[in-house]
This record gives structure tokens, sequence and C-alpha cells, in this order.
């Protein structure tokens, strides 16, 4: 379970990612990002992914 993200579904060549997350109130938030399962992400796609996620751009910059 990377950065929170567990696989929840998969359909296609498209997985669905969960992620549970609670705020200051301990209110519950879910955030499912849709990515594709290719070599090559699109870069409006991947931005679309990052923006969905929430998580820090940094953390997908390839290595």
């Amino acid at each position: 379970m990377e950065h929170g993200f567990e696989k929840d579904r998969q359909s296609g060549s498209h997985i669905a990612m969960k992620a549970h997350t609670f705020d200051e109130s301990g209110q519950s938030t879910t955030r499912t990002v849709v990515v594709p399962q290719k070599k090559e992400i699109p870069v409006g796609t991947l931005r679309s992914i990052i923006k969905h996620s929430g998580l820090d751009r940094g953390l997908f910059v390839q290595t």
C-alpha cells in the first residue's frame, strides 16, 4: 500500500486505486484515482492522476 493507496478493482487496462484519509476533525474522505496500466502515460493523464491523488508532485518524478 504505497502512500495510502491500494488497488480497489481493475477493468481492462485501467486500475482503480483508493485511499482513505482523515482530516483534523476526524472526518473520513475516500480518494479514488484511475491509472492506466501502460508503459508510458500521456502527460495530461499523469497531471490528472497527480491532481486527483492529492499527493505531492515530486513523488511522481521518474528515477
